[in-house]
C-alpha cells in the first residue's frame, strides 16, 4: 500500500473509452505528451490499470497524483470544482474522470 494517501476505498474501475485509451498511452497521443519521468511514471500506471481491466488500484491512483503537478492541461483537471459545477478540462479530456476515480479510490 502506498505510503502517499493512506485512507482507501480500494479499487474502482476506470471508465474511458477506447479511444481515450489510446490517447493515454501512445506517447503521440493526444492526452498524455511525452515529457518527462513524471509523465512516464502516470503513462505506466495506466498501462497497469489497462492490463487489469481497467481496474485503478491505491498504488496506480497514488502514482498519478502523485506526478500530475506542473503539467499544463492535467494539472487543472486535478482541481475539484468547489461551486457544483463540472471539473475543467476540454472536450473529451480523459482527464476528470481519471481524477475523479482517483480520489475515489483513494478516499480523498
Amino acid at each position: 500500500m502506498s505510503t502517499l494517501y493512506p485512507r482507501t476505498t480500494g479499487e474502482l474501475t476506470l471508465r474511458l473509452t477506447p479511444e481515450q485509451w489510446v490517447e493515454l498511452i501512445n506517447g503521440d497521443g493526444k492526452w498524455l505528451p511525452i515529457c518527462c519521468g513524471g509523465i512516464s511514471t502516470i503513462r505506466d500506471a495506466l498501462i497497469d490499470t489497462l492490463r487489469n481491466g481497467g481496474l485503478l488500484t491505491v498504488d496506480r491512483a497514488s502514482q498519478i497524483l502523485a506526478n500530475f503537478r506542473g503539467h499544463g492541461g492535467i494539472e487543472e483537471a486535478f482541481i475539484p470544482p468547489t461551486d457544483g459545477s463540472k471539473w475543467v478540462a476540454p472536450e473529451g479530456s480523459p482527464w476528470p474522470i481519471i481524477a475523479e476515480t482517483c480520489y475515489k479510490v483513494l478516499n480523498i
